[in-house]
């Protein structure tokens, strides 16, 4: 057993991450943690424009992918079928079922190589794909980017019960598990 931290985030966040497609975790505070994290997809549920935005960006990537006769341009068909895998996904989270159902489990883990602050309004906008976050999130000065690597999706999620009052907590995983 190897105790490790476990970071609350929320869905369908917490499945990016875990599935390498968000990058970069936004928090208000730095940490100076460096290493292998454990991630619990937290209870609370999107709002409808989270979802909408997300919704929207990965819309405007399958839209990118059309040439201008209608066609998927060629090499472009993966980015426009993982891109609307990502938009179907999304779209689940309309049912508080589905949330509930995925939701208060640590579902994979990744490591945290990096933290620092935004310098702009700009970066943030500039790194949209990265961290996957609308931007009435920034807080100018204050808002963090935590950089996110070699994340491993759990093939069955792990039942966590959450013991801290704050983003953090921390358990026991079996090392062979994965």
């Amino acid at each position: 057993m190897t105790e490790i931290r476990v970071l609350a985030v929320r869905q369908p966040w917490a499945y990016f991450i875990v599935n390498g497609r968000k990058t970069l975790e936004i928090r208000n505070t730095v940490t100076n943690y460096r290493g292998r994290i454990a991630i619990y997809a937290s209870l609370k549920v999107p709002t409808k424009k989270e979802l909408n935005t997300l919704i929207c960006y990965f819309g405007s990537i399958q839209r990118k992918c059309y040439d201008e006769y209608g066609y998927i341009k060629d090499g472009y068909l993966g980015i426009f079928n993982e891109a609307g895998s990502y938009a179907a996904y999304i779209d689940k989270y309309r049912s508080k079922e589905f949330c509930k159902s995925v939701a208060g489990k640590i579902i994979g883990t990744v490591d945290i190589i990096d933290c620092n602050r935004f310098s702009s309004n700009l970066e943030f906008e500039n790194t949209y794909g990265d961290h996957l976050c609308p931007p009435d999130y920034i807080i100018p000065s204050k808002t963090c980017k935590w950089t996110l690597s070699n994340p491993d999706k759990f093939p069955m999620p792990r039942s966590f019960k959450w013991n801290s009052t704050g983003a953090w907590s921390k358990t026991n995983i079996p090392e062979d598990y994965k």
